[in-house]
């Protein structure tokens, strides 16, 4: 169910979350461009910002600070950039042509709200990817313990590991933030925001110079958003001042603090997630969170080469006798489908025999077999001693198995550096015997597939196959696809 969850939400948004990280990857290099290129002057106050604007831009109707840092002074709608170390312009306010174009095509794909309806199901996508790909990384590793232990597989299962251990909190992060970016773009969830509000009068008295008004004193350029400028020759009007706190008012004659109105919790949190998703004022952050979007179309081919591979890695056995007519029955439990190709070997060896043989997933087990006279159990071990996902119900119809004169036989498949070795397929071992069926042979684990320790199981009695026997019938050797994951394992 969890490889299930995992796989068709990628293979369905793959294009699409990974056209949506790779915008988001050129975005987040917006808050470093700007870092780059901002002034600096964080340490004055407020009070001497505006002073100096002033002093060279007089008709100054407000003054905005951008999260890097950037000053623009407007004067009658017109953004002029500023070095706050002096006041002077640096020319005109230019925004990036590409950061536009790529902050709408990333929103809304130039579609609007149905555009931005896609982004947000990209995200949730991206959502579900992240946290059942953690999950099946823990389990294939075996537990958390195991977390960061060496990966082993094909190239592209190695690569898919290391990129999901180095990028998942960071494409988590962006994931969730966007899902909640686009319900407040829906006005599902609030921002906070107190809408429009009427600024208090002022004591009406002559305005004193600017760099001495106290309640402008008292706040760093850091910590300002925006100033709003009174109105020239209305000495009632008031400098309304935004900083990432809340938005206060102050007397233009006394300097003194008229009123002030702290962030609501849903603007704070709405603010602190959008910094999260866009690395605004936190280059560092952005560049985190771009190469871990750049890593998304790599995790996409390289998940579609593996679940290509499983889809492919079952062997096909033309000539199986079916379950009714069938004197040996071969349950296979396999996560990655591996398992299947020495079912595949040990099929062929009974079938030159003379035997009749069914083969089937574990949790095909039937209520009877009218002709079997042995079940062999083929049972890889999952992650933390789980069972696979075509064996998850094994156990359980097991119960209701009829005849308890089946021979049988279980061969466990798994890798001895995790803790639960072959855990499974000894759970299975156990269940058959409870059950009252009788063994062929002792209990049999497989170290990582091996070719010759399959080999010599087969060889260790006639009893597998009756008067006939496997013996050296079932060679790895005969099996090409045998051999070629032996090869696989011996290259990585």
């Amino acid at each position: 169910m969890l490889r299930r969850l995992h796989s068709i939400p990628g293979l369905l948004a793959a294009l699409v979350v990974s056209f949506m990280a790779t915008t988001g990857a050129v975005l987040s290099l917006q808050p470093l461009v700007e870092r780059v290129f901002a002034p600096a002057g964080n340490e004055m106050s407020v009070a001497t910002l505006v002073d100096r604007v002033l002093a060279h831009h007089p008709q100054t109707e407000s003054v905005v600070r951008s999260a890097s840092g950037a000053v623009t002074a407007y004067v009658a709608n017109l953004g002029i950039g500023i070095d706050p170390v002096t006041g002077a312009s640096m020319g005109p306010v230019e925004h990036s042509a590409l950061f536009t174009f790529f902050t709408e095509l990333h929103r809304s794909l130039f579609l609007g709200d149905g555009g931005r309806v896609v982004a947000g199901v990209a995200a949730v996508a991206m959502v579900i990817l992240a946290t059942s790909g953690i999950a099946l990384l823990i389990n294939r590793m075996g537990g958390w313990k195991q977390l960061f232990a060496t990966a082993r597989g094909t190239l592209s299962q190695r690569l898919h590991v290391e990129l999901v251990r180095l990028t998942v909190i960071c494409l988590l992060l962006s994931a969730m933030t966007g899902v909640y970016l686009t319900l407040v773009t829906f006005g599902i969830v609030s921002d906070g925001g107190q809408g429009f509000g009427f600024p208090p009068y002022g004591s009406g008295e002559m305005p004193a110079p600017i760099a001495s008004l106290s309640a402008l004193q008292a706040v760093p350029i850091s910590d300002l958003r925006s100033i709003i400028l009174p109105m020239a020759d209305d000495t009632q009007d008031v400098f309304t001042v935004t900083t990432s706190a809340g938005t206060g008012y102050v007397d233009q004659a006394s300097g003194a603090l008229l009123d002030f109105t702290p962030n609501a919790p849903m603007q704070t949190l709405y603010e602190a997630i959008y910094t999260l998703h866009t690395g605004q004022g936190y280059w560092w952050l952005g560049v985190l969170l771009g190469l871990a979007s750049l890593a998304v179309p790599v995790l996409m081919i390289t998940g579609t080469l593996i679940w290509l591979r499983r889809r492919t890695s079952m062997p096909r056995m033309p000539g199986d006798a079916g379950w009714r007519k069938a004197d040996t029955v071969i349950l296979v439990g396999s996560e990655s489908n591996t398992t299947w190709s020495f079912a595949a070997t040990l099929r062929t060896a009974l079938a030159k025999n003379g035997h009749a043989v069914h083969v089937a997933p574990m949790n095909g087990l039937r209520v009877s077999y009218p002709s079997a006279s042995r079940v062999l159990v083929l049972a890889a071990t999952y992650g933390n001693g789980t069972a696979p996902a075509n064996a998850s119900r094994f156990i359980e119809r097991l119960a209701s198995l009829q005849g308890t004169g089946i021979g049988y036989a279980v061969l466990g498949f798994g890798d001895r550096k995790f803790r639960h070795f072959c855990a499974y397929a000894e759970t299975v071992e156990h269940a058959m015997a409870a059950r009252g069926l009788k063994p062929l042979t002792g209990f049999e684990p497989i170290d990582r597939q091996s070719a010759q320790a399959f080999g010599q199981w087969s060889q260790t009695g006639r009893r597998h196959g009756g008067d006939a026997g496997v013996a050296a019938s079932a060679d790895p050797t005969e099996n090409p696809v045998l051999q070629t994951d032996r090869t696989a394992r011996l290259r990585h």
